[in-house]
């Protein structure tokens, strides 16, 4: 299912936020999508202004550059887009942009570089451009896959890096179980997309990592599939 209705979006963010609200964690799965990045090894020297799409409480962002404290001095801005952002800047004490104004490092202090934080959805994004476009174990929250993939892939620039994660389904079954919604069971995950959707969105780009593992995180038993992928848009960078 690529598409959520209305009804059944609403109700997993309702979810999420619940999840979260009040949650003293400092991060969401950090140690696993580093493994799951290789340590981010393959990450381009330069990120320039960075997009995280879907960046819940505390970013991934953070995360990367725990792993890649060489890549700070290069990032020129970091642009944070979450329809809750603005609830868990309120809500969750260990938020790492509750300030709006600065990120939060894992290690204590705060980045220097610039913070930009937006409360929409990334099927609202447009008119805009990033060097760097992050989207980790996001697409499964949104409403609209295509067109939350669309918009991503219009706002990184030719030449930018990609830095993505999501699970896919291969079983047909699994990949529509988000109709079965139940009002009392409200899913935190309502789009299960096949591998083919991806496919389509790095297909002209060149992958510089590949990491197909066998579950995706916390496995559901639903056939899933994890992919982590690093990759390059085709086409000259500004100013190249």
């Amino acid at each position: 299912a690529a598409l959520a209705p209305t009804l059944v979006w609403e109700a997993a963010q309702a979810a999420e936020t619940a999840e979260w609200n009040d949650s003293w964690l400092d991060g969401d799965r950090v140690a696993e999508h580093q493994e799951g990045f290789g340590g981010y090894a393959c990450a381009p020297d330069r990120l320039g202004h960075v997009l995280e799409m879907g960046a819940g409480p505390w970013t991934q962002t953070r995360g990367m550059l725990a792993a890649r404290p060489d890549l700070e001095v290069s990032v020129e801005s970091l642009t944070v887009f979450d329809p809750a952002a603005d609830f868990y800047a309120n809500h969750v004490p260990t938020c790492a942009y509750s300030s709006m104004r600065e990120l939060k490092r894992l290690d204590g202090g705060t980045f220097s570089f610039p913070l930009r934080v937006l409360a929409y959805q990334g099927e609202q994004l447009s008119g805009q451009s990033f060097d760097t476009v992050v989207s980790i174990n996001v697409l499964e929250h949104v409403q609209d896959a295509f067109a939350f993939l669309s918009n991503l892939h219009a706002a990184l620039r030719p030449g930018g890096t990609l830095i993505f994660h999501e699970r896919y389904y291969e079983d047909s079954v699994a990949a529509a179980m988000q109709i079965g919604y139940r009002a009392d069971q409200p899913m935190l995950h309502p789009i299960r997309v096949r591998r083919r959707v991806l496919d389509w969105l790095l297909a002209d780009m060149d992958i510089l990592y590949n990491n197909c593992n066998g579950h995706g995180g916390r496995q559901r038993g639903l056939g899933e599939q994890g992919y982590y992928v690093i990759a390059r848009k085709r086409g000259a960078a500004a100013g190249a």
